[in-house]
């Protein structure tokens, strides 16, 4: 089952949310406990919002390395809006047991709980190198455009045929996804980082169908 991108990151934050108001509280409640006399009490309330103040920061930084929830043509357009340094995550699903056992035939790799994502950098890298209508009719190709990142969780979930086995110069194994659709076939290059357990864009493009 595919998890919906709004419904995950929204328990997501929730939780997050949830936990820092819980911790918060038990700590203004607990530590009066312990410094009941009226002469700490200042110390106390300097204390507990100094508290308040780190897990407000750290949650909200935490939040902030999320993957966005907006849809996926805006995470795009923002993408090539703002060419700064920093990293923003677009959440296509998480990898659950069909797709992990099809890809453990592969890859000889569990990637159950990996996450299939985009970022930011690889959708500006992917519009630099395809984006490009005369570049791209030099090599038989088609120019990406917005509206194709719209086919790439059909053409993760569904593909006509799943390629691995070559490595980028991160050393990172390449999943290379292709399907057909509409006269067009898409190839959706991806890179499997097993420390953060995700699974990234490094390049799109696509053909016309002979």
């Amino acid at each position: 089952m595919v998890k919906s991108l709004s419904y995950q990151t929204t328990i997501q934050r929730a939780i997050v949310l949830i936990a820092t108001f819980l911790s918060s509280c038990l700590y203004m409640i607990a530590i009066p406990q312990y410094f009941h006399q009226k002469r700490h009490r200042p110390m106390i309330f300097i204390w507990q919002c100094f508290f308040v103040f780190v897990v407000l920061r750290v949650t909200i930084f935490n939040l902030q390395r999320k993957p966005t929830s907006m849809p996926i043509i805006e995470f795009v357009s923002t993408s090539q809006a703002n060419k700064n340094n920093k990293q923003s995550k677009f959440l296509i699903h998480v990898i659950e047991n069909q797709e992990a056992d099809s890809l453990l035939n592969l890859t000889d790799l569990d990637l159950t709980g990996y996450s299939h994502i985009l970022d930011n950098f690889a959708v500006i890298h992917t519009f630099k190198k395809h984006g490009d209508m005369l570049s791209e009719a030099l090599r038989g190709q088609i120019a990406i455009e917005k509206a194709d990142f719209t086919n790439i969780p059909l053409i993760i979930i569904n593909p006509d045929e799943i390629l691995i086995g070559e490595k980028n110069n991160k050393g990172n194994i390449l999943i290379k996804y292709t399907k057909a659709i509409e006269g067009v076939r898409y190839f959706y290059v991806a890179e499997i980082r097993t420390g953060r357990k995700e699974i990234a864009l490094q390049t799109f493009y696509k053909r016309a169908v002979k």
